[in-house]
Parts: structure tokens; C-alpha cells; sequence
């Protein structure tokens, strides 16, 4: 049986998180499921773990990680960052977020198809 681990690193307030970040929570919990259902992927094990960041780690917030690989490194893609009202609410400040880069797209909320890609890459 083959076993993959995805970690989510999301920011987090007193319980909150910013609107991107969930998104992006709600793909990756929905990429497991697709997978899971999977005929082809059907002896693959996915272990799955949150990891609340505080604000001082929230250049690194709504990164996936599979495998200790983050997800633009498997697809090679590339970050950047733009202004995130939602953290900017939970911070009470401005704050930019990561987005990633790919395919000259720019993704604020990592979409499920995306995490099955880099999922799949990584089982070649």
C-alpha cells in the first residue's frame, strides 16, 4: 500500500480562518474524498493534519504540503502575493497572502484538481 501525508498550513485566529485558506481546506478535504473513490488509486493511504499558524508565520499561510513537498514544488509553479481582505479583517491590518502561480494563473484558493495532480505526480 502506498501512503501519501498532506499537512495544510493555514493562519489562524481564535478559531478563525481567513476565506482563501478555507477554500482552499474545503479542495484539499474534497481531493481525498475524489481520490479515495478512486479505482485507480484504490491502495493509496492519505494521512491528513492542519497546522494552525499564529501571525508571525502568516507568509506561509494556505500552503499545501505532500509529503514535507510543497505543491508548487511538485507542480513547479511559483508564489507570489496579493492583498487578502479576509486576514486583513482577522489581523487587523493590511495583509497580503500567498497565491500560487501556474500556467500564467494565478490561484488564491488552490483548487481540487490542482491537489490531485500534485497527488498523482508524486505516485509516477
Amino acid at each position: 500500500m502506498k501512503k501519501i501525508t498532506i499537512e495544510w498550513l493555514h493562519y489562524d485566529k481564535e478559531g478563525e480562518t481567513c476565506t482563501r485558506c478555507n477554500n482552499t481546506g474545503d479542495n484539499i478535504k474534497s481531493a481525498i474524498k475524489t481520490i479515495s473513490n478512486s479505482p485507480e488509486l484504490k491502495d493509496l493511504q492519505i494521512d491528513y493534519f492542519e497546522t494552525k499558524l499564529e501571525a508571525d508565520r502568516m507568509p506561509e499561510s494556505n500552503t499545501v504540503l505532500i509529503n514535507n513537498l510543497s505543491l508548487e514544488e511538485i507542480l513547479n509553479a511559483t508564489t507570489s502575493e496579493n492583498h487578502c481582505h479576509s486576514c486583513s479583517c482577522l489581523a487587523g491590518k493590511s495583509t497580503n497572502c500567498r497565491t500560487i502561480e501556474l500556467n500564467d494563473r494565478s490561484y488564491e484558493v488552490i483548487p481540487e484538481e490542482l491537489i490531485i495532480e500534485a497527488i498523482k505526480k508524486l505516485l509516477i
